[in-house]
C-alpha cells in the first residue's frame, strides 16, 4: 500500500549515475578510495529501489537478508524531519566543531551542517567526519545529491565501506 500511494513505479538508478560519478570523482581528487564505493554498489545496487514522493523527495527501499524490503533510513519526510532537526549547541558559535556523523540518513541534516559551519570566524571552518561502514548505502546517497563542492572541501573527511577504521 504504501508504494502504491506513490507516484509511478522505482526509478532507474542508472539515471543519477552522472552525479554519482561526480561525487566520486570530488572524493577521488582528495585521494579517497573510492574503488570501495563502486564495487559496493555494483554489488549491492539490485538490492536497492528508489522512488519519489508525492513532495518530490526521494525514497529508498533496500531488501535485507531475509528477502523482506525495507525503507531505509524510513519512509517519511526527510526533508521535513531534517529541517526541523535542532543544530548542535556549538553551531553559532565563532569557532563550533568538528562533528562526526555515523552514517547520512538520506543527506540533508549533513548539509545543513555544512552551510552552517562554513566560514564562521575569519575564514574559520571546522572539520565534518562522516563515517559509513556500509558503502552501498552511501553510494545510494551520492546518486542523490550533487556534493561535487562540499565533497572537495578539504574540512570533509569521508570514511566508508568495512575497513574504515584503518582509514
Amino acid at each position: 500500500r504504501q508504494v502504491e500511494a506513490m507516484k509511478g513505479s522505482p526509478l532507474v538508478w542508472d539515471d543519477l549515475s552522472d552525479t554519482f560519478n561526480a561525487n566520486l570523482l570530488a572524493l577521488q581528487r582528495r585521494g579517497a578510495d573510492v574503488e570501495t564505493l563502486r564495487v559496493a554498489w555494483r554489488r549491492e545496487a539490485i538490492h536497492f529501489q528508489l522512488f519519489r514522493d508525492r513532495h518530490e523527495q526521494f525514497q529508498i527501499r533496500r531488501r535485507v537478508q531475509d528477502e523482506s524490503w525495507r525503507w531505509t533510513p524510513y519512509l517519511g519526510n526527510h526533508r521535513a524531519v531534517d529541517d526541523a532537526r535542532p543544530l548542535p549547541e556549538t553551531i553559532g558559535t565563532l569557532m563550533p566543531g568538528p562533528f562526526l556523523f555515523s552514517g547520512l540518513g538520506m543527506g540533508r541534516f549533513f548539509e545543513r551542517v555544512y552551510a552552517a559551519t562554513l566560514d564562521t570566524f575569519l575564514g574559520y571552518s571546522c572539520a565534518l567526519y562522516l563515517v559509513e561502514p556500509d558503502a552501498a548505502s552511501l553510494a545510494a546517497v551520492l546518486h542523490l545529491h550533487d556534493w561535487t563542492k562540499l565533497l572537495a572541501d578539504p574540512r570533509v573527511f569521508v570514511f566508508a565501506g568495512e575497513n574504515w577504521r584503518r582509514q
